[in-house]
């Protein structure tokens, strides 16, 4: 590999002599962020081991489980670097959702011996979990890590991944704990003793005001983190929509279909053409290289000064540094599509945003729902089964889900994350750069659109042609595309 400046800093940089021999233990690290954050502790900074919890999945043993988290892209540059990267890892067998979270008495001795920082990031980040799976995974689950940390010999941070939208229901959202409805113990309890008919009429009322049990939960789940983990140096993560990559370890790398990912890949391959949404809130957008460089920047400062009194909350939200709007993202991303355009594509790309929920329905029904039932219908005709409304639905379900976070703009606080970063060297801001001023959206918007067409709908660059000539022919004119804001009254 080429000398860079990267090199060079790597020697200088407080962060990564902080972690240098440190064993570390990662909750989520077969998901997106935890896999971003096990690639850049590997491949900059000289770590002892990384522990990793998994379960058995898909009839693979958790220990057999190494080819489906590490055979992905992401993982090809660290590669190339260090070909024996694995030596590094341990994978260990677990369920988050579990009481003691599914470790062996031999394993958790291990890792009460062994682990000096622990990142907390599992969780089920499904909108529509039941209630009873949510809090095993996302409440209880952090509950039993707090415990664990607490026995732990030489720990020196525990680092959560929380949201910012763990709130929801305030507009302001500074960095500080907020009371939830009820505490986790009482959640937990209620969960662990109650049947499904009387569990779903008991939280109903707790969850009123809340769009999905994902954010409750999350919410339910600070709590746990302020009652078990006083004494213990800890701080809490709360991004907010974590979009793909911006530069590391490579540009547009995203493995998931959720919130403005799924929009992008429905509306570039013609299935979404209107969405509920507000053009003038806020999307809140922030690149998930960045917060990787936020996590472990924040670890370093919390495993430096110890435990000071209080547990430290970093909001990382673009609307308080450089906000870039719904509106503005679907031109954006509108935009790119033509120059980038989707070689699956079943019609000519465009999206309409609307507020208001009637309207919506409306022009949802005229340009969703009548396509999908028109098109069941010739499938009737030619002997197949239908499914263009099947799909329609699952559409329709996606938009909903996303609409609660579409419609709203929050003000989100971030003096502890400003001092994180103006406390950094000179070094530490270039290798863990997390600052949203620099973030030219239109650009990073392109590189969504790019890494949405490579890594989600898996398109080949070399398509790009052929399917500018679809767009050419199905549209009537080249690089068409209706404008995002003709229909946002």
């Amino acid at each position: 590999p080429a000398f860079t400046l990267e090199h060079v800093l790597i020697d200088m940089s407080e962060i990564i002599e902080f972690y240098r021999g440190k064993n570390i233990l990662i909750t989520g690290g077969a998901g997106f962020l935890g896999r971003l954050l096990m690639e850049r502790l590997l491949r900059i900074c000289e770590v002892g081991q990384i522990f990793i919890i998994v379960r058995d999945k898909n009839g693979l043993k958790a220990e057999d489980r190494h080819d489906s988290i590490f055979n992905t892209p992401v993982f090809d540059r660290l590669r190339q670097l260090k070909p024996s990267f694995l030596d590094s890892v341990t994978l260990v067998k677990g369920d988050i959702g579990l009481p003691g979270l599914g470790l062996s008495d031999s394993l958790r001795a291990i890792l009460v011996e062994k682990i000096d920082v622990v990142f907390h990031s599992a969780a089920t980040v499904s909108f529509d979990e039941p209630i009873r799976r949510a809090t095993m995974i996302n409440v209880r689950g952090t509950r039993e890590m707090v415990l664990l940390c607490r026995e732990m010999n030489n720990l020196k941070a525990l680092i959560h991944v929380s949201t910012a939208y763990s709130n929801f229901r305030n507009s302001e959202i500074d960095e500080e704990f907020y009371d939830p409805p009820l505490t986790a113990d009482e959640l937990i309890y209620l969960c662990e003793r109650m049947g499904d008919g009387d569990l779903s009429i008991t939280t109903k009322k707790f969850l009123e005001g809340w769009p999905n049990t994902y954010v409750f939960t999350k919410c339910v789940a600070e709590e746990a983190i302020k009652a078990y983990a006083a004494g213990i140096p800890t701080c809490i993560f709360r991004p907010a929509v974590i979009i793909c990559t911006k530069r590391e370890p490579m540009e547009g790398w995203i493995d998931n279909y959720n919130g403005p990912s799924g929009l992008i890949s429905l509306v570039e391959s013609g299935f979404a053409r209107v969405a509920r949404a507000d053009p003038i809130s806020n999307a809140d957008l922030v690149p998930a290289d960045m917060c990787v460089n936020v996590i472990m920047s924040a670890g370093q400062k919390v495993g430096t000064l110890g435990f000071d009194g209080e547990i430290k909350i970093f909001n990382f939200a673009s609307s308080s540094r450089n906000s870039i709007t719904w509106g503005n993202f679907t031109r954006y991303f509108v935009e790119a599509g033509k120059h980038l355009p989707s070689d699956k594509a079943v019609w000519c790309p465009g999206l309409i945003l609307l507020k208001s929920k009637l309207l919506y329905s409306l022009v949802s029904f005229i340009y969703h729902i009548i396509p999908a039932f028109l098109v069941d219908m010739c499938l009737l005709i030619c002997h197949r089964r239908p499914r263009a409304l099947k799909l329609s639905r699952k559409v329709s379900k996606f938009l909903h889900l996303i609409s609660d976070f579409s419609c709203k703009s929050w003000r989100f606080s971030n003096d502890n994350l400003t001092a994180l970063w103006k406390g950094l060297s000179p070094t530490d801001k270039v290798l863990f750069d997390f600052d949203l001023e620099k973030i030219d959206w239109k650009e990073m918007i392109t590189v969504k659109v790019r890494g949405v067409r490579k890594y989600l709908l898996k398109e080949h660059e070399r398509t790009i042609p052929s399917a500018q000539k679809r767009r050419f022919w199905s549209s009537g004119r080249p690089n068409s595309s209706r404008n995002p804001d003709s229909f946002d009254d």
